[in-house]
């Protein structure tokens, strides 16, 4: 992570990225079929920004019978970027302690 003045850049190899981001896909879409053939409440956090996934997600758990609540939450960009950062950098060295 490179820091300057008041903003913040998080270097991640695109490869990393990729790997990441199809892992927690992955990961997700099972808990969420396992929650929803359970009957589970669920709290899915997301921007809900590419509207196609959005349409399917709430068709789907409409078609499973769940009553959805959408929680808009708001923050300034640098406290969102900060927690984003925090979060990615928290998991991974939760990771690497796993190893």
């Amino acid at each position: 992570m490179v820091q300057h003045a008041h903003r913040m850049h998080l270097v991640v190899s695109s490869k990393q990225a990729l790997v990441h981001r199809e892992s927690t896909d992955f990961l997700f879409a099972a808990a969420e079929r396992d929650a929803v053939a359970d009957g589970e409440n669920l709290i899915i956090d997301g921007t809900l920004a590419w509207r196609a996934h959005a349409e399917r997600l709430l068709s789907h758990l409409q078609q499973a019978g769940y009553t959805i609540h959408i929680v808009d939450v708001e923050a300034p960009q640098h406290v969102a970027a900060e927690r984003i950062v925090t979060r990615w950098r928290d998991g991974l060295v939760r990771a690497e302690r796993a190893r």
